[in-house]
C-alpha cells in the first residue's frame, strides 16, 4: 500500500497526487465521492451509469445510426474517448440491471 499526502488550502481545496489520479483514472470534470467510515475515508470516482449517460447525452448528437448494441457502444466510445473504461462500465451496468 502506498501513502500520499497533499495540503488543504484555506478554501478547502487540495490537489490529488498524480499517482492517485492515475490509479483512479480521474479526469478533469470527474466527481469524487467521499465515504466516511469507522476506519477513515474512502474516495471513489462517481461514475454515471450507462442509463444516466444515455438519458443525459443520448439525443445531443442527433439520431444514432446504430443497428446493434455493439454499433451503439462503438459510437458511444468514439464520443466519450474513454475506450479503456467502457467494457468495465458496461459489465457493471449489465450486472446491476440483470440482477
Amino acid at each position: 500500500m502506498a501513502t500520499f499526502t497533499s495540503k488543504v488550502t484555506q478554501r478547502g481545496q487540495t490537489t490529488l497526487p498524480a499517482r492517485v489520479r492515475e490509479a483512479l483514472k480521474i479526469r478533469p470534470g470527474d466527481t469524487l465521492e467521499y465515504e466516511l467510515g469507522e476506519k477513515g475515508v474512502q474516495v471513489k470516482v462517481k461514475r454515471m451509469s450507462l442509463d444516466e449517460v444515455l438519458e443525459k447525452y443520448g439525443g445531443m448528437f442527433g439520431p444514432s445510426s446504430a443497428k446493434t448494441e455493439q454499433e451503439a457502444l462503438a459510437e458511444f466510445r468514439a464520443l466519450r474517448g474513454r475506450d479503456e473504461e467502457d467494457q468495465e462500465i458496461l459489465d457493471r451496468w449489465a450486472d446491476e440491471n440483470n440482477s
